[in-house]
């Protein structure tokens, strides 16, 4: 049974552990790169579990890593916008429609 999360936002969210990896621009202009957790997801965004925070409104690329079964994994990767910061992580705003996607076979 999956669980929807409901709050004053427009889009259902759904609780997701995932794999991230995210980079973006510091405001010195250098590249920095970060990785964490996702705690939910919807068809809008993504809030990532993490202590690798960029500022509020910096553009980011994420790469997710979903385990869908024991031996599929499905990659989502995509860019976004930092929308909000808290200091356990922080959320994006991007349709993930728009993401590329790919699954993968591993071997066990």
């Amino acid at each position: 049974m999956v669980t929807i999360i409901t709050s004053h936002r427009t889009d259902n969210r759904y609780p997701l552990k995932a794999e991230a990896a995210f980079s973006w621009r510091s405001p010195e202009r250098s590249y920095v790169e970060g990785a964490g957790t996702t705690h939910d997801l919807s068809a809008n965004g993504a809030f990532i579990e993490t202590t690798d925070l960029p500022l509020e409104g910096s553009p980011v690329h994420i790469q997710l890593r979903v385990r869908i079964s024991g031996d599929e994994i499905l990659h989502l990767k995509g860019n976004a916008v930092v929308i909000r910061t808290t200091g356990t992580g922080f959320a994006v705003r991007k349709n993930l429609a728009t993401w590329a996607m790919k699954f993968e076979k591993v071997q066990p």
